[in-house]
């Protein structure tokens, strides 16, 4: 896991490096500057394999194709010089996009805009700075995407791995399918998901909010929250963690092994669904369970099959079945 968030921020770091906003600024230098070519461009689908996607100030969208030969285009104010143009090269079998000149330095007077179709299975690193990066409905393999200042967005996508990132900004997605892992961290943002199903997933947030409905995973379940809430609709897991700091967190489990719940300074409410078994423990150094007092107190519901351990500082707590 920490190699994952380490090759997500640097994907992040990279966006960042390459910004040229619509007022004047300085690009950062990319490697092999000299390769690359200025302006829209089509490729052949069958010579990628990946794509690594740099983008600043705007709007980058990718959108789905199955044509053997797919089309970059960029909407762009008029007058550009073509050093504030997109630059792109095909560096074997990856694709390299960025919003500019390696150096640039210059003036933007408006968004630059662009599209990108993106065939199925391919790996793809995607970031963006003061920008909006949006995906349609994708098939695909390693998906690594980040934003600064900025949103990610998804429709719906079916990958091997996944791991996003923002920095004052926020993740967004209607439905993943992962096989693999998911990793999804924000830093003065929002991280939200409509449905999720993985092998395993974290999600995090500071100075933010987590939020899924309908999560599925064959693993483990791991999330926290620095001044923040979790809010979970409804997970299905073999363990589950999850801690706040300075925030609630509302939870509804269907099925688990076992769960793990904490929170300082926030109150924890637990809904067991599709008549979940539970042996609750609970802990608090100033709070109540079910409006009873007490530091240690103890629930049964049903056959009590899931243990969950529930622990507060100064936050009560509630547990309920259907």
């Amino acid at each position: 896991m920490k190699k994952a968030l380490s090759l997500l921020l640097a994907l992040v770091l990279a966006a960042a490096l390459c910004g040229c906003t619509v007022s004047i600024s300085r690009a950062g230098r990319y490697p092999d500057a000299e390769k690359y070519t200025v302006g829209d461009f089509t490729f052949q689908a069958a010579d990628v394999d990946e794509i690594v996607l740099s983008w600043v100030s705007g709007e980058a969208r990718l959108v789905r194709s199955e044509a053997a030969t797919l089309s970059v285009t960029e909407e762009a104010p008029a007058g550009l010089p073509a050093d504030a143009l997109i630059h792109w090269y095909l560096d074997g079998r990856t694709l390299r996009i960025q919003y500019c000149a390696s150096g640039y330095s210059g003036t933007i007077n408006g968004l630059k805009r662009l599209t990108v179709e993106v065939p199925d299975g391919i790996a793809l690193n995607a970031g963006v700075t003061s920008g909006d990066l949006i995906l349609d409905s994708h098939a695909l393999s390693a998906v690594n995407l980040g934003c600064t200042s900025g949103s990610v967005s998804v429709a719906s996508l079916t990958a091997d791995s996944l791991n996003m990132g923002a920095t004052s900004g926020s993740l967004a997605a209607a439905e993943l399918a992962i096989s693999g892992d998911l990793a999804a961290s924000a830093t003065s943002g929002t991280v939200s998901i409509d449905s999720l199903s993985a092998a395993s997933a974290t999600l995090s947030a500071t100075s933010g909010t987590v939020s899924a409905g309908e999560v599925a995973l064959t693993g483990g379940l791991s999330t926290a929250a620095t001044s923040g809430a979790l809010r979970f609709g409804s997970v299905r897991a073999g363990t589950v963690s999850a801690g706040s700091t300075s925030g609630d967190i509302a939870l509804g489990l269907a099925s688990c092994d076992s769960a793990d719940i904490a929170a300082t300074s926030g109150t924890i409410a637990v809904r067991l669904l599709e008549d979940l078994g539970a042996r609750v423990e609970f802990t608090t150094a100033s709070g109540s369970l079910n409006g009873a007092d007490g530091r240690v107190a103890q629930l049964t519901f049903g056959d009590g099959s899931c243990p969950v351990t529930i622990a507060t500082t100064s936050g009560d707590a509630t547990v309920s079945g259907e």
